[in-house]
């Protein structure tokens, strides 16, 4: 009669049958006196097991089985086996549906684990704080991943998450600090908030990520940066080929939030005029990406979409953009100029702030209102035209434009905030395309030119002292 051999073997030596078992390092045991031990090893009941006896509790190695005295096994119960430090590998069998909340949570010799394809649902933080664990294979059964299910498993370096997933909930490989290569099919819709949220420093944590589907990944909705596995670094395979002259395959009209943020791999964007909207950091931290065109046809640039994308120099912004959002642009360090159209009416806070290089701004004539901070500390900045319906430029909207020499301020202007050319050092002229007394009626905080040397206003009736 054949013995199980050991921990691994003995879990492989049951894999055809359908056997109750509690495999014991201890005690090598006839395969029948193992099938005996099931009802002994589990406590269970209702198609639950929800942990081990006391003779259970003394085993390092387990199989659970599909069914126990007749009675089929469901599922594995709300905490069955937390905080088995004893616990080294575990098989599941086929015929367990649903692993629950933390049902093998703080393992923390759990090296291995095998997983039956009738698997559909696991739950929150099931295998949560399972550091010694170094792979999973998740079966294509499976449709959710509960929220923390395998966080802070700091010895995973690797996750193939199956066609089939719709869902990876809230940090569910959050704090998985080793996770270096994650696969994410076209049947994934929803990643929740830190799902792959990492402690560890950028410089170490470069991922690669890989996925089939283009389309379906500009689609998935990322509740947040490190929903993303590319965030804050990491390389984009499509197909198993390194992603770097990226094109928005065609049918897509909304480049979701986060989409490609954190994606060093990339040095170019090609947006198809299908697009509408591209979303909240949808390529933020990208910072290998030199040039993009957004086309006619996209109508807002979300809050820092193209945010510290470090080396883009070459912008091309479509004449029907009319928002362009909160620091949509800041710290794109290497962008020389910026031609905003007439389509434009608001440009968000701090849309274009810390673009130090930046030497060159042409505001449009539908731009109503320039955001606080929009062009704070572009330091090189030396040509400016702000079109002719702004209302209002905002709190330190051009706050330490150094190298500015000269402004027009367009008759439309009803309100100029706080410090909006505060410390222009070099800002000695300064042009109103009204009269006197409309300047004398704009809405204007006493320290908004502080630190500017000009003396006068020039107005189209004359000059008014500052």
């Amino acid at each position: 009669m054949k013995k199980n051999t050991g921990l691994v073997n003995g879990l492989e030596d049951f894999s055809g049958n359908c056997t109750a078992v509690g495999i014991s390092d201890s005690a090598k045991m006839e395969r029948n006196d193992c099938a005996l031990a099931g009802a002994s090893c589990f406590v269970f009941a209702d198609g639950i097991i929800s942990g081990l006896t006391d003779d259970g509790q003394r085993l390092s190695a387990i199989v659970i089985p599909c069914e126990i005295d007749g009675q089929k096994v469901e599922n594995i119960g709300k905490e069955a086996f937390v905080e088995n430090d004893k616990l080294t590998n575990v098989k599941i069998e086929n015929g367990v549906a649903t692993i629950g909340d933390r049902a093998f949570a703080w393992c923390s010799s759990l090296a291995n684990i095998v997983l039956p394809n009738s698997l559909t649902n696991i739950g929150s933080q099931a295998f949560a704080r399972c550091s010694a664990l170094k792979n999973v294979e998740i079966p294509s059964s499976v449709t959710d991943i509960g929220i923390r299910a395998f966080s802070r498993c700091s010895r995973l370096t690797g996750i193939d998450i199956p066609n089939g997933v719709t869902s990876i909930g809230d940090s569910a490989f959050g704090g998985c600090d080793n996770l270096m290569t994650v696969k994410i099919p076209s049947s994934v819709t929803t990643i929740g908030e830190n799902a792959f949220a990492t402690k560890k420093s950028f410089a170490l944590s470069v991922r690669s990520v890989y996925i089939t589907d283009l389309k379906a990944w500009c689609k998935i909705s990322f509740k947040g940066a490190y929903a993303n596995p590319l965030y804050p670094i990491g390389k984009l395979y499509l197909n198993n080929a390194l992603v770097k002259e990226l094109v928005i395959p065609e049918g897509v009209e909304h480049i979701t939030d986060y989409a490609f943020s954190g994606c060093s791999s990339l040095t170019s964007v090609t947006i198809p005029s299908e697009v509408v909207s591209i979303g909240n950091r949808a390529f933020a931290n990208c910072n290998s990406l030199t040039s993009v065109n957004i086309p006619n046809g996209v109508v807002s640039i979300g809050d820092r979409a193209f945010a510290n994308c470090s080396r883009l120099a070459s912008l091309t912004i479509g004449n029907t953009v009319s928002n362009i959002g909160e620091y949509a642009f800041y710290s794109c360090f290497y962008l020389t100029s910026v031609v905003i159209p007439d389509s434009v009416i608001t440009i968000g806070d701090s849309a274009f702030s810390d673009c130090n290089y930046l030497t060159s701004v042409a505001i449009g004539n539908g731009v109503k209102r320039i955001g606080n901070w929009a062009f704070y500390a572009c330091s090189y900045l030396t040509s400016l035209t702000i079109g002719s319906s702004v209302t209002s430029i905002g709190l330190q909207a051009f706050y330490a434009c150094s190298s500015l020499t000269s402004i027009i301020i367009p008759k439309s202007v009803k309100n100029i905030e706080k410090d909006a050319f505060n410390e222009c050092k070099s800002l000695t002229y300064i042009t109103f395309n009204g009269t006197k007394a409309e300047w004398n009626k704009i809405g204007k905080i006493w320290s908004w030119n502080s630190g500017v040397p000009a003396t006068k206003v020039i107005c189209t009736d004359g000059e008014v002292a500052l």
